[in-house]
């Protein structure tokens, strides 16, 4: 895996490159946990994580931080517990932590990001509800306690959906409808799409113009790449038809399906 080296141009071209390398952690590198023995404490080596092409929490933070490190961003694995309440900041125990995941310091111009690396479904400078709001240890020298990862600030999640009505020579019009989400929305969104056969989504699709726009078939539809996080966060339109003519729509039903 080519990590490439981080550009001194700021924040843009450090978070592009950050947002590369944890696309493709998550395309080579599956999500297992395999903790047996040492393995329950102890990472794997970044090159044995890779040759296995899976690995847990602990095991794709460690090797997000080598691959960072090695293109030159510096990077540190946090622990934090997010399956109880949070730790208690005057007492933490090894045995209080039950996540790993990846710290990068700010730089210039450039916030800290905090980078949950099991998660294939949230953009680079986003963490899972599971995650957020929580005292975490990054585990870097220069430590002196814990730190609260970032909390969920309002209006981030937001879900914008458009709808065009065109009208043609025949009578009959068409309909574009385009879905575009961004934070926790987007993450359902991409979630859902990523696990979902196409042939469900086209069933999906088809019910929703039938019962909402009395549409006799689906014409086509196009939900991008959701797994892809280097593409802007958010959803691409999805096409679809109508009774004795082409209606356009796009990804409402699922609105409705991951609720």
């Amino acid at each position: 895996m080519n990590s490439g080296r981080a550009q001194s141009g700021g924040r843009g071209s450090r978070n592009g490159l950050i947002a590369q390398l944890v696309a493709r952690l998550h395309r080579e590198v599956r999500y297992t946990g395999v903790e047996f023995g040492e393995a329950s404490l102890v990472p794997r080596r970044p090159a044995e994580v890779l040759a296995r092409r899976y690995g847990d929490c602990k095991d794709k933070a460690a090797l997000l931080v080598a691959l960072l490190r090695a293109a030159g961003v510096p990077a540190h694995v946090a622990l934090l517990n997010v399956s109880d309440i949070d730790l208690d900041a005057k007492l933490p125990s090894m045995g209080d932590f039950d996540h790993a995941i990846v710290y990068v310091p700010p730089a210039g111009s450039a916030p800290a990001l905090w980078i949950d690396a099991t998660n294939p479904s949230t953009t680079v400078g986003e963490l899972p509800g599971s995650d957020v709001d929580r005292r975490a240890l990054v585990a870097s020298a220069r430590s002196e306690g814990l730190i609260k990862t970032p909390a969920g600030a309002s209006g981030q999640s937001v879900i914008r959906e458009t709808c065009r009505v065109l009208l043609g020579e025949s009578g009959y019009p068409r309909i574009i409808e385009r879905t575009e989400a961004k934070g926790a929305a987007a993450r359902v969104f991409r979630h859902g799409w990523s696990i979902s056969p196409r042939k469900a989504l086209e069933e999906q699709f088809t019910t929703y113009v039938k019962e909402t726009y009395q549409a006799k078939s689906l014409a086509r539809f196009d939900v991008g790449t959701p797994a892809d996080l280097t593409k802007a966060s958010g959803v691409r339109p999805a096409t679809i038809g109508r009774r004795r003519a082409r209606w356009e729509s796009a990804t409402a039903p699922l609105r409705r399906r991951f609720r």
